[in-house]
Protein backbone atom coordinates (compact mmCIF):
# COMPACT_ATOMS: atom_id res chain seq x y z
CA UNK A 1 0.00 0.00 0.00
CA UNK A 2 2.40 2.73 0.47
CA UNK A 3 4.40 1.95 -2.65
CA UNK A 4 0.92 2.96 -4.17
CA UNK A 5 0.69 6.10 -1.86
CA UNK A 6 4.56 7.06 -2.54
CA UNK A 7 3.53 6.93 -6.69
CA UNK A 8 1.03 8.91 -6.13
CA UNK A 9 3.36 11.42 -4.64
CA UNK A 10 5.62 10.85 -7.55
CA UNK A 11 2.71 11.85 -10.09
CA UNK A 12 2.21 15.16 -8.20
CA UNK A 13 5.76 16.12 -7.81
CA UNK A 14 5.84 15.49 -11.82
CA UNK A 15 3.15 17.97 -12.35
CA UNK A 16 4.73 20.69 -10.66
CA UNK A 17 8.13 19.99 -12.22
CA UNK A 18 6.25 20.66 -15.23
CA UNK A 19 4.82 23.77 -14.17
CA UNK A 20 8.17 25.05 -13.48
CA UNK A 21 9.45 24.84 -16.46
CA UNK A 22 6.29 25.69 -18.51
CA UNK A 23 7.05 29.00 -16.07
CA UNK A 24 10.56 29.32 -17.67
CA UNK A 25 11.40 33.06 -19.36
CA UNK A 26 11.46 32.47 -23.32
CA UNK A 27 14.57 33.67 -24.63
CA UNK A 28 15.93 35.07 -27.77
CA UNK A 29 18.38 33.32 -30.21
CA UNK A 30 18.71 33.24 -33.82
CA UNK A 31 18.25 29.52 -35.13
CA UNK A 32 20.21 27.87 -37.98
CA UNK A 33 19.77 24.43 -39.31
CA UNK A 34 22.10 23.64 -42.15
CA UNK A 35 22.80 20.50 -43.08
CA UNK A 36 21.07 19.00 -40.04
CA UNK A 37 23.18 20.55 -37.59
CA UNK A 38 20.82 22.75 -35.10
CA UNK A 39 22.63 26.11 -33.88
CA UNK A 40 20.90 28.15 -31.13
CA UNK A 41 22.97 31.57 -31.00
CA UNK A 42 22.27 33.33 -27.56
CA UNK A 43 23.60 37.12 -28.73
CA UNK A 44 21.74 38.61 -30.93
CA UNK A 45 18.56 40.67 -29.46
CA UNK A 46 18.21 43.72 -27.91
CA UNK A 47 16.81 43.64 -24.32
CA UNK A 48 18.67 41.42 -21.80
CA UNK A 49 16.64 38.22 -20.66
CA UNK A 50 16.55 36.84 -16.61
CA UNK A 51 15.22 33.51 -15.96
CA UNK A 52 13.76 33.61 -12.64
CA UNK A 53 15.25 31.41 -9.68
CA UNK A 54 12.71 31.64 -6.93
CA UNK A 55 10.44 29.61 -9.07
CA UNK A 56 13.64 27.19 -10.54
CA UNK A 57 12.84 28.57 -13.86
CA UNK A 58 15.29 29.81 -16.78
CA UNK A 59 15.49 30.76 -20.21
CA UNK A 60 13.96 28.64 -22.80
CA UNK A 61 14.85 28.58 -26.76
CA UNK A 62 13.27 26.66 -29.60
CA UNK A 63 15.21 25.68 -32.89
CA UNK A 64 13.46 23.55 -35.51
CA UNK A 65 11.56 21.65 -33.13
CA UNK A 66 14.42 21.07 -30.49
CA UNK A 67 13.48 23.12 -27.18
CA UNK A 68 15.92 23.95 -24.59
CA UNK A 69 16.04 24.72 -21.52
CA UNK A 70 18.91 26.36 -19.42
CA UNK A 71 19.40 26.45 -15.90
CA UNK A 72 21.55 27.60 -13.51
CA UNK A 73 22.10 27.82 -9.40
CA UNK A 74 21.34 30.96 -9.62
CA UNK A 75 20.07 33.60 -12.29
CA UNK A 76 20.41 32.72 -15.82
CA UNK A 77 20.87 35.60 -17.85
CA UNK A 78 21.02 36.43 -21.58
CA UNK A 79 23.31 39.34 -21.93
CA UNK A 80 22.46 41.51 -25.16
CA UNK A 81 23.97 44.59 -24.42
CA UNK A 82 26.68 45.77 -25.26
CA UNK A 83 27.59 43.23 -27.90
CA UNK A 84 29.34 40.52 -28.29
CA UNK A 85 27.66 38.64 -25.36
CA UNK A 86 25.47 35.54 -24.42
CA UNK A 87 24.65 33.41 -21.63
CA UNK A 88 25.88 34.07 -18.16
CA UNK A 89 24.94 33.67 -14.53
CA UNK A 90 23.36 36.82 -12.84
CA UNK A 91 25.45 37.70 -9.45
CA UNK A 92 28.86 38.37 -7.47
CA UNK A 93 31.52 38.09 -7.78
CA UNK A 94 32.02 38.24 -11.38
CA UNK A 95 28.75 40.52 -12.35
CA UNK A 96 26.83 38.50 -15.07
CA UNK A 97 29.69 36.79 -16.66
CA UNK A 98 29.69 32.82 -16.42
CA UNK A 99 32.98 31.93 -14.46
CA UNK A 100 34.76 29.57 -11.90
CA UNK A 101 32.57 27.39 -10.08
CA UNK A 102 29.03 28.77 -11.73
CA UNK A 103 27.16 26.23 -13.58
CA UNK A 104 24.44 26.66 -16.64
CA UNK A 105 22.09 23.45 -16.79
CA UNK A 106 21.10 22.52 -20.81
CA UNK A 107 18.13 20.14 -21.02
CA UNK A 108 16.84 19.85 -24.43
CA UNK A 109 13.23 17.92 -25.11
CA UNK A 110 15.18 15.42 -27.66
CA UNK A 111 18.58 13.34 -27.15
CA UNK A 112 21.16 15.09 -28.85
CA UNK A 113 24.90 14.99 -29.91
CA UNK A 114 26.37 18.32 -28.57
CA UNK A 115 29.52 19.31 -31.51
CA UNK A 116 29.86 22.55 -31.08
CA UNK A 117 29.70 25.39 -28.59
CA UNK A 118 31.14 29.06 -28.90
CA UNK A 119 32.50 31.44 -26.32
CA UNK A 120 33.72 34.70 -26.07
CA UNK A 121 35.13 37.11 -23.53
CA UNK A 122 33.97 39.75 -21.86
CA UNK A 123 32.06 41.39 -24.43
CA UNK A 124 35.35 40.52 -26.80
CA UNK A 125 35.16 37.89 -29.62
CA UNK A 126 38.51 36.08 -28.14
CA UNK A 127 38.83 34.62 -24.92
CA UNK A 128 42.06 35.39 -23.01
CA UNK A 129 42.70 31.86 -21.11
CA UNK A 130 40.81 29.50 -18.48
CA UNK A 131 38.80 26.50 -18.54
CA UNK A 132 34.87 25.11 -18.65
CA UNK A 133 33.81 21.52 -18.09
CA UNK A 134 30.91 19.89 -19.85
CA UNK A 135 29.61 16.85 -17.79
CA UNK A 136 32.63 16.50 -16.54
CA UNK A 137 35.08 16.92 -19.59
CA UNK A 138 37.40 19.48 -19.61
CA UNK A 139 38.10 21.51 -22.27
CA UNK A 140 40.38 25.10 -22.92
CA UNK A 141 38.13 28.03 -23.50
CA UNK A 142 40.61 29.56 -25.69
CA UNK A 143 40.04 26.59 -28.22
CA UNK A 144 36.31 27.31 -28.56
CA UNK A 145 36.29 31.24 -28.60
CA UNK A 146 34.41 32.73 -32.13
CA UNK A 147 38.22 32.77 -33.68
CA UNK A 148 39.37 29.40 -32.59
CA UNK A 149 37.23 27.14 -34.75
CA UNK A 150 37.67 23.98 -32.79
CA UNK A 151 34.47 21.84 -32.12
CA UNK A 152 33.47 19.05 -30.00
CA UNK A 153 32.88 16.56 -32.67
CA UNK A 154 34.48 13.41 -31.21
CA UNK A 155 33.87 14.49 -27.44
CA UNK A 156 31.02 11.85 -27.08
CA UNK A 157 29.17 14.24 -25.81
CA UNK A 158 25.67 12.77 -25.98
CA UNK A 159 21.85 12.81 -24.18
CA UNK A 160 19.61 15.47 -23.29
CA UNK A 161 20.92 16.88 -20.06
CA UNK A 162 24.55 18.81 -20.41
CA UNK A 163 25.95 20.46 -17.55
CA UNK A 164 28.48 23.34 -18.27
CA UNK A 165 30.88 24.79 -15.21
CA UNK A 166 33.40 26.98 -15.33
CA UNK A 167 36.63 25.79 -13.48
CA UNK A 168 39.51 27.48 -11.66
CA UNK A 169 42.67 26.51 -13.30
CA UNK A 170 44.95 28.58 -11.57
CA UNK A 171 44.54 26.97 -8.18
CA UNK A 172 46.19 23.87 -10.32
CA UNK A 173 49.09 25.80 -12.45
CA UNK A 174 50.24 28.29 -9.78
CA UNK A 175 51.63 30.66 -12.66
CA UNK A 176 51.84 34.08 -12.43
CA UNK A 177 50.10 34.96 -15.20
CA UNK A 178 47.33 32.66 -15.42
CA UNK A 179 43.55 33.66 -16.49
CA UNK A 180 40.64 31.88 -15.38
CA UNK A 181 37.79 31.63 -17.84
CA UNK A 182 35.26 34.49 -17.50
CA UNK A 183 32.75 35.70 -20.10
CA UNK A 184 29.61 34.34 -21.95
CA UNK A 185 28.57 31.14 -23.62
CA UNK A 186 27.83 32.47 -27.54
CA UNK A 187 26.28 29.39 -29.00
CA UNK A 188 25.55 25.70 -29.08
CA UNK A 189 24.73 23.75 -31.97
CA UNK A 190 23.60 20.13 -31.61
CA UNK A 191 22.20 17.57 -34.08
CA UNK A 192 19.45 15.04 -33.28
CA UNK A 193 20.25 11.24 -32.42
CA UNK A 194 18.77 9.15 -35.02
CA UNK A 195 15.50 6.98 -34.52
CA UNK A 196 14.81 8.77 -30.95
CA UNK A 197 11.16 10.00 -31.27
CA UNK A 198 10.43 13.76 -29.40
CA UNK A 199 9.37 12.70 -25.52
CA UNK A 200 5.75 13.28 -25.18
CA UNK A 201 4.96 14.89 -21.56
CA UNK A 202 1.78 14.16 -20.27
CA UNK A 203 -0.97 17.22 -19.24
CA UNK A 204 -0.98 18.81 -16.06
CA UNK A 205 -4.32 18.11 -15.38
CA UNK A 206 -3.98 14.36 -16.75
CA UNK A 207 -1.51 13.86 -14.55
CA UNK A 208 -2.78 15.44 -11.09
CA UNK A 209 -6.08 13.65 -11.83
CA UNK A 210 -4.32 10.30 -12.04
CA UNK A 211 -1.86 10.87 -9.26
CA UNK A 212 -4.94 12.69 -6.89
CA UNK A 213 -6.47 8.93 -7.64
CA UNK A 214 -3.97 6.78 -6.45
CA UNK A 215 -3.36 8.84 -3.62
CA UNK A 216 -7.79 8.04 -3.30
CA UNK A 217 -7.20 4.49 -3.78
CA UNK A 218 -4.52 3.74 -1.44
CA UNK A 219 -6.51 5.57 1.38
CA UNK A 220 -10.21 3.72 0.42
CA UNK A 221 -7.55 -0.06 0.34
CA UNK A 222 -6.71 1.12 4.60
Amino acid sequence: MKYIFKGGLALIALLFSHQSIAASTPGVSVCAAPDGKIQFVFDEGRQDKLGDPGRQGGLTFVCDSVDLLVRSHGEVIQDLRPDTAGLGVNGDPNGDNWSVGELLHFTFNVPVMLIDVEVNGNHTETVSGGMFSINGQSFNAVDYDVDAGSDLTGAGLNGQYFAFRGLDSCSTLRTPRCTNFSGYIESVTVMRIPNEPPQEVPEPTTMLMFGLGILGLARFRK
